[in-house]
């Protein structure tokens, strides 16, 4: 599969508004800093979670283009692009992440995504990913396009992958047992089932475990 980023014409002449969510306000500054700098453009919204964004989307804002972060307090990128397409469905979305791996870019395409920038991405390509998604086509960054075209295509879904002991720490986690019970279980150290609970947040791109055992529950991998 082969993605082409689209050359697009950063003196766009329709007004594209956008908001943008981010758990951290330096990052929200900078955003706003360089979409401000484009005639083109209008900052219409900052919020640092997906429910203050989704409350936006349904009482205030009519966006164009929603610039986020894929991984929120309080939800994963691939979640918060389903819930952004069910209230606003012609709104866009533009992930705007610190992970460049091809499962986590094609997980959110899959879900309605249009463009997908690696937060190392300069301003012209910020302002070239959100003009072009606004015109309705596809827009990944040179490093997510370069993962994209050098990895095989595997088809389907993008599961998380995750190993055998991930696997079975997950399932306990889920039948409710602590990490030192998880330890006892399986004869390893507490230590050692807190690093596998940090990977799977990881893995799953989420914050929490909670929000680990409902996407594993989704996944089918209980």
């Amino acid at each position: 599969m082969i993605f082409v980023n689209v050359t697009t014409n950063l003196t766009w002449q329709q007004m594209i508004d956008v908001i943008c969510v981010d758990a951290r306000p330096i990052v929200l500054a900078g955003l706003r800093q360089i979409l401000s700098g484009h005639a083109g453009i209008r900052p219409a919204g900052f919020y640092q979670t997906g429910r203050e964004a989704l409350q936006a989307l349904v009482n205030e804002l009519q966006p164009l283009v929603v610039l986020t972060d894929i991984m929120l307090p309080d939800t994963n990128g691939s979640r918060f692009c389903l819930d952004i397409k069910k209230k606003r469905p012609s709104a866009q979305v533009v992930a705007f992440s610190q992970r460049n791996e091809r499962s986590c870019i094609l997980s959110m395409l899959q879900c309605g995504a249009g463009g997908y920038l690696v937060e190392t991405a300069g301003a012209e390509e910020i302002l070239a990913a959100v003009c072009t998604v606004g015109d309705g086509q596809v827009y990944l960054c040179s490093r997510a396009q370069q993962e994209m075209n050098s990895t095989p295509d595997l088809g389907g879904y993008a599961l998380p992958s995750i190993t055998r002991r991930e696997k079975e720490i997950l399932q306990l986690i889920g039948r409710g047992l602590t990490s030192r019970r998880i330890a006892d279980a399986l004869s390893v150290s507490t230590h050692t089932v807190e690093a596998h609970r940090k990977n799977l947040m990881e893995k799953f791109y989420v914050k929490n475990m909670p929000a680990v055992i409902k996407l594993a529950a989704e996944y089918q991998l209980l």
